[in-house]
């Protein structure tokens, strides 16, 4: 089996599964955009589930990689926090069929209503994972609260950057400086301390 074949029909079946909800397309119709023989498409993919699975299991290590490795990079705290929002909030602008699968497929799996979710826990924990290891960054060096798990601080960031990107706001720098602002000091006017 060639690779590239494989990567074509994933790339088609994305564009198909972005545009159209899972139960409306066929095995034929992602055939045809991919532009290959039916059989072909099932010597790579046993069935639509599994296809639709790989095509978001692609866009999720993608998004994973990604975060990783701007969260390994050298910086402070706040640095490494502004470049995995503004790295996460232009995969949600520049693939926004691959997000919008992703999201969809998460609903999914969380639901239980995939065979294959374990394997999707797995892709989730692994993103979560390179943003705990951001905040650890700031934990060690005193720049987040301590009495708040990181793990819960990596969801809760996520939440922020995934309405963000649904409810299409401002785009670039100036807001992910104004997504990480409000997510450090939150939205209260004054002081951003709690006080004792």
């Amino acid at each position: 089996m060639k690779p590239e074949k494989r990567e074509t029909i994933m790339q088609a079946a994305e564009a198909l599964f972005s545009r159209c909800r899972f139960h409306e397309i066929t095995m034929e119709e992602v055939a045809r955009e991919a532009g290959v023989g039916k059989g072909t498409l099932y010597r790579y993919f046993a069935d639509k589930e599994e296809l639709y699975f790989e095509v978001a299991l692609a866009a999720h290590d993608a998004l994973c990689e990604l975060v990783e490795s701007e969260a390994a990079r050298e910086g402070c705290f706040r640095e490494k926090l502004i470049r995995v929002c503004a790295a996460l909030a232009d995969f949600f602008r520049r693939r926004h069929r691959a997000w919008n699968l992703l999201q969809a497929e998460d609903r999914r799996q969380l639901m239980g209503q995939g065979k294959l979710h374990d394997s999707w826990c797995q892709r989730r924990a692994r993103l979560r994972a390179a943003l705990v290891m951001v905040f650890e960054t700031g934990l060690a060096t005193g720049e987040i609260r301590p009495d708040v798990p990181v793990s819960f601080l990596a969801g809760a960031l996520l939440g922020l950057l995934r309405t963000q990107s649904r409810e299409g706001g401002a785009e670039g720098q100036e807001s992910v400086l104004l997504m990480v602002d409000l997510f450090l000091n939150g939205a209260r006017s004054g002081a951003t301390e709690a006080k004792a």
